[in-house]
């Protein structure tokens, strides 16, 4: 039996995916991206599975990926982990949209680290957690490995192209991003997206990721 199990939890406001991936041997958990105005899904979920949440990772700043962040953290007192450019831009609600997609301001309360800080890896009870930084969707977006999943935000969807059109969005970036993870991973892993389904590498759609997407 694998010592982890993945879980996904699609958001029904904003249809973006949380990921929790439990520790079966540790009781632990780690949650990715926590996009919900309630989190009583996660805490069903971690009910029979889990008893802490030692790390909440995000993938970028965007609203429906870090609304439910500091509930979460709140509740299982994690540390919280992304990019220094994310971390930046999660307290502002401007920069993490919220002021325009919400017409309401959410703040999230400064990560505890940024995974420069812990130079882009993370070793959770032996598992490697291999954090590679994406810019592309936004600046501070980073993809997350582990074990054969690899969770890649908004910077790689399921036949979708990747939105750039947003502020520090750069599709020239996502280009050099995308071309990195495919030389990077073996592509029998499966890419856990921000919203959608999952799919494996080998199966990405290049030119429809990196189609300019119409507004």
């Amino acid at each position: 039996m694998n010592v982890l199990s993945l879980k996904k939890i699609i958001n029904p406001r904003f249809l973006s995916n949380t990921y929790i991936i439990v520790n079966r041997q540790t009781s632990e958990a780690i949650i990715i991206d926590p996009g919900q105005e309630e989190i009583k899904d996660i805490e069903f979920e971690l009910l029979n599975s889990a008893n802490r949440v030692p790390y909440i990772i995000l993938t970028h700043e965007h609203f429906d990926h870090v609304t439910g962040t500091d509930l979460v953290r709140d509740r299982y007192k994690s540390t919280v982990l992304c990019s220094k450019i994310c971390s930046e831009r999660i307290i502002h609600p401007k920069k993490n949209l919220s002021y325009y997609g919400l017409g309401r301001d959410i703040i999230v309360a400064p990560p505890h680290l940024s995974c420069q800080d812990i130079n882009m890896m993370l070793d959770w009870h032996g598992r490697k957690i291999v954090f590679t930084e994406t810019p592309g969707h936004t600046s501070g977006s980073i993809c997350i490995a582990i074990d054969d999943w690899l969770f890649t935000g908004d910077t790689i969807l399921n036949d979708i192209a990747t939105p750039c059109n947003l502020p520090s969005g750069d599709r020239s970036a996502l280009k050099n991003s995308v071309d990195m993870l495919l030389q990077k991973y073996n592509k029998s892993m499966e890419v856990n997206p921000g919203h959608g389904e999952p799919f494996p590498l080998s199966e990405i759609n290049y030119e429809q990721v990196l189609k300019r997407k119409v507004v």
